[in-house]
Protein backbone atom coordinates (compact mmCIF):
# COMPACT_ATOMS: atom_id res chain seq x y z
CA UNK A 1 0.00 0.00 0.00
CA UNK A 2 3.12 2.47 0.39
CA UNK A 3 2.56 3.72 -3.54
CA UNK A 4 -0.76 4.76 -2.81
CA UNK A 5 -1.64 8.27 -2.54
CA UNK A 6 -4.48 10.14 -0.35
CA UNK A 7 -5.50 13.81 -0.35
CA UNK A 8 -8.36 16.01 -0.85
CA UNK A 9 -9.74 17.73 -4.34
CA UNK A 10 -11.61 20.83 -2.57
CA UNK A 11 -14.62 18.48 -2.48
CA UNK A 12 -13.33 15.02 -2.20
CA UNK A 13 -11.68 12.71 -0.11
CA UNK A 14 -9.06 10.93 -2.62
CA UNK A 15 -7.92 8.25 -3.03
CA UNK A 16 -5.24 6.88 -5.80
CA UNK A 17 -3.44 3.11 -6.64
CA UNK A 18 -0.87 3.14 -9.45
CA UNK A 19 -1.15 0.41 -12.31
CA UNK A 20 1.12 -2.34 -12.37
CA UNK A 21 0.49 -3.26 -8.87
CA UNK A 22 -2.51 -5.11 -7.19
CA UNK A 23 -3.92 -3.19 -4.13
CA UNK A 24 -7.07 -6.21 -3.41
CA UNK A 25 -8.90 -7.86 -0.70
CA UNK A 26 -8.62 -11.29 -1.26
CA UNK A 27 -6.90 -14.66 -0.19
CA UNK A 28 -3.26 -12.63 -0.12
CA UNK A 29 -4.87 -10.18 2.42
CA UNK A 30 -6.37 -6.84 2.72
CA UNK A 31 -3.87 -4.54 0.58
CA UNK A 32 -6.86 -1.90 -0.86
CA UNK A 33 -5.64 1.59 0.56
CA UNK A 34 -8.23 3.16 3.08
CA UNK A 35 -9.46 5.45 5.05
CA UNK A 36 -10.82 4.03 8.74
CA UNK A 37 -11.96 5.04 12.13
CA UNK A 38 -12.56 3.55 15.31
CA UNK A 39 -16.48 2.93 15.92
CA UNK A 40 -18.22 1.42 19.21
CA UNK A 41 -19.56 -2.31 18.02
CA UNK A 42 -22.90 -1.85 17.72
CA UNK A 43 -25.95 -0.86 15.32
CA UNK A 44 -25.27 1.30 13.03
CA UNK A 45 -25.81 2.72 9.35
CA UNK A 46 -23.08 3.79 6.95
CA UNK A 47 -23.60 5.42 3.85
CA UNK A 48 -20.98 6.90 1.40
CA UNK A 49 -21.21 8.25 -1.63
CA UNK A 50 -18.55 8.04 -4.39
CA UNK A 51 -18.18 9.96 -7.56
CA UNK A 52 -15.58 8.00 -8.89
CA UNK A 53 -15.82 7.26 -13.09
CA UNK A 54 -14.74 3.50 -13.57
CA UNK A 55 -12.35 3.15 -16.77
CA UNK A 56 -11.10 -0.18 -16.62
CA UNK A 57 -11.60 -3.69 -15.19
CA UNK A 58 -11.40 -4.24 -11.61
CA UNK A 59 -10.89 -1.03 -10.03
CA UNK A 60 -12.87 -0.86 -7.05
CA UNK A 61 -14.10 1.06 -3.95
CA UNK A 62 -16.20 0.41 -0.88
CA UNK A 63 -16.61 0.51 2.69
CA UNK A 64 -14.64 -1.28 5.03
CA UNK A 65 -15.69 -2.97 8.79
CA UNK A 66 -13.14 -4.17 10.66
CA UNK A 67 -12.47 -6.37 13.59
CA UNK A 68 -8.72 -6.71 13.13
CA UNK A 69 -6.59 -6.95 10.13
CA UNK A 70 -7.64 -10.17 9.02
CA UNK A 71 -11.17 -10.17 10.05
CA UNK A 72 -13.15 -8.01 8.04
CA UNK A 73 -16.30 -7.68 6.15
CA UNK A 74 -16.13 -5.51 2.01
CA UNK A 75 -19.00 -3.50 1.11
CA UNK A 76 -18.11 -2.60 -2.55
CA UNK A 77 -18.84 -1.27 -6.06
CA UNK A 78 -16.37 -2.62 -9.00
CA UNK A 79 -16.07 -2.60 -12.89
CA UNK A 80 -15.67 -5.68 -14.47
CA UNK A 81 -14.76 -3.85 -18.05
CA UNK A 82 -18.70 -4.41 -19.10
CA UNK A 83 -20.71 -3.37 -15.55
CA UNK A 84 -20.24 -1.98 -12.80
CA UNK A 85 -20.96 -4.65 -9.55
CA UNK A 86 -22.13 -4.44 -6.14
CA UNK A 87 -20.05 -7.09 -4.14
CA UNK A 88 -19.83 -8.28 -0.58
CA UNK A 89 -17.16 -10.28 1.27
CA UNK A 90 -16.23 -11.67 4.59
CA UNK A 91 -12.96 -12.88 5.31
CA UNK A 92 -12.01 -14.66 8.20
CA UNK A 93 -8.19 -15.08 9.27
CA UNK A 94 -8.04 -13.57 5.25
CA UNK A 95 -10.04 -16.27 4.46
CA UNK A 96 -12.83 -15.14 2.21
CA UNK A 97 -16.22 -16.29 1.64
CA UNK A 98 -18.13 -14.27 -1.28
CA UNK A 99 -21.85 -12.91 -0.08
CA UNK A 100 -22.72 -11.37 -3.38
CA UNK A 101 -21.48 -10.61 -6.81
CA UNK A 102 -24.43 -8.75 -8.60
CA UNK A 103 -24.10 -6.77 -11.28
CA UNK A 104 -25.93 -3.00 -11.64
CA UNK A 105 -25.68 -1.59 -14.93
CA UNK A 106 -23.14 0.52 -16.36
CA UNK A 107 -24.18 4.22 -15.96
CA UNK A 108 -22.96 7.28 -14.28
CA UNK A 109 -20.05 8.21 -12.41
CA UNK A 110 -22.08 8.43 -9.22
CA UNK A 111 -22.59 5.99 -6.84
CA UNK A 112 -24.17 5.49 -2.99
CA UNK A 113 -23.50 2.63 -0.65
CA UNK A 114 -25.31 2.29 2.20
CA UNK A 115 -24.88 -0.54 4.97
CA UNK A 116 -26.71 -1.30 7.91
CA UNK A 117 -26.03 -3.81 10.83
CA UNK A 118 -28.60 -4.06 13.04
CA UNK A 119 -26.98 -7.21 15.72
CA UNK A 120 -25.37 -10.06 13.12
CA UNK A 121 -27.87 -8.98 10.61
CA UNK A 122 -25.88 -6.65 7.99
CA UNK A 123 -28.12 -4.97 4.63
CA UNK A 124 -25.93 -3.37 1.73
CA UNK A 125 -28.39 -0.71 -0.40
CA UNK A 126 -27.08 0.78 -3.28
CA UNK A 127 -28.48 3.89 -5.25
CA UNK A 128 -27.94 5.92 -8.36
CA UNK A 129 -29.15 9.27 -7.00
CA UNK A 130 -28.72 9.20 -3.38
CA UNK A 131 -32.58 8.76 -3.07
CA UNK A 132 -34.17 5.61 -4.36
CA UNK A 133 -31.92 3.12 -2.88
CA UNK A 134 -32.48 -0.73 -3.87
CA UNK A 135 -31.55 -3.70 -1.85
CA UNK A 136 -28.53 -5.42 -3.02
CA UNK A 137 -28.39 -8.34 -0.31
CA UNK A 138 -28.73 -8.89 3.77
CA UNK A 139 -27.34 -11.58 5.32
CA UNK A 140 -26.23 -12.92 8.89
CA UNK A 141 -22.37 -12.42 10.06
CA UNK A 142 -20.79 -11.76 13.52
CA UNK A 143 -18.04 -9.36 13.96
CA UNK A 144 -16.91 -7.58 16.60
CA UNK A 145 -16.35 -4.13 14.38
CA UNK A 146 -13.55 -1.96 15.92
CA UNK A 147 -13.02 0.17 12.51
CA UNK A 148 -15.29 1.41 9.33
CA UNK A 149 -14.11 3.23 6.68
CA UNK A 150 -13.69 3.41 2.77
CA UNK A 151 -11.01 1.54 0.79
CA UNK A 152 -10.19 1.82 -2.86
CA UNK A 153 -8.42 -0.65 -4.80
CA UNK A 154 -7.28 -2.85 -8.70
CA UNK A 155 -7.21 -5.90 -9.52
CA UNK A 156 -6.76 -7.73 -12.85
CA UNK A 157 -5.68 -10.99 -14.78
CA UNK A 158 -2.50 -8.83 -16.24
CA UNK A 159 -1.58 -5.40 -15.50
CA UNK A 160 -4.18 -3.72 -12.55
CA UNK A 161 -5.20 -0.81 -14.00
CA UNK A 162 -4.68 2.60 -12.15
CA UNK A 163 -7.72 3.77 -10.53
CA UNK A 164 -8.70 7.38 -8.03
CA UNK A 165 -11.53 6.79 -5.88
CA UNK A 166 -13.04 10.43 -5.10
CA UNK A 167 -15.26 10.01 -1.70
CA UNK A 168 -18.08 12.84 -1.78
CA UNK A 169 -18.79 12.35 1.57
CA UNK A 170 -18.92 9.25 4.29
CA UNK A 171 -22.15 9.41 6.89
CA UNK A 172 -22.39 7.77 10.33
CA UNK A 173 -26.01 7.31 12.11
CA UNK A 174 -27.90 4.91 14.23
CA UNK A 175 -30.66 3.22 12.78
Amino acid sequence: MGNCSFGADGSHAVISVPGGTAHDLWTTGNFAPRLMQPMTDSDIVIEAKFDSGFAAAFQMQGIQFQQDSSNYLRFETYYDGLAVHVYVASFIQNIPTQRLDLPIGNSGSQIWLRVIRQGAAWSVNWSRDGTNFANATTFSYALTATRVGVHAGNDAVGVPPAFTARIDYFHVSVP
